[in-house]
């Protein structure tokens, strides 16, 4: 008897499931908004956080502002470092552009 009863309710909940299917204006389902394409703004920006690391800017450029400026990032881990302690990572951006070019990476540091 358990088992029939189990089969019939099945029954009754996928046919209910596949007529929902047939209705001709289905409950609303949020939609996710439709990409918008990458458009550069014509200008190139420093990386605070990676010394040496021209980006181009576009529309979907990481951008964070402290102080009144505006700073662009290559990356989001970037933003992120840089917005948990914004004054700590531009120093650290400033003592590394200081250093004489020899002892410099020409390349970004790696990401952990």
């Amino acid at each position: 008897m358990r088992i029939r009863t189990f089969w019939l309710t099945t029954l009754i909940v996928c046919a209910l499931s596949l007529s929902a299917c047939d209705d001709p204006q289905p409950s609303a389902k949020p939609t996710r908004p439709a990409e918008e394409p990458e458009v550069s703004l014509g200008m190139t920006a420093a990386c605070p956080l990676c010394v040496g690391h021209e980006i181009e800017v576009t529309n979907r450029t990481p951008t964070s502002a402290y102080e009144g400026t505006s700073y662009y990032f290559c990356s989001s881990f970037c933003k992120k470092a840089f917005d948990r302690d914004p004054a700590a990572a531009l120093a650290k951006h400033l003592a590394a552009s200081t250093q004489p070019t020899s002892t410099r990476s020409a390349t970004a540091p790696a990401v952990p």
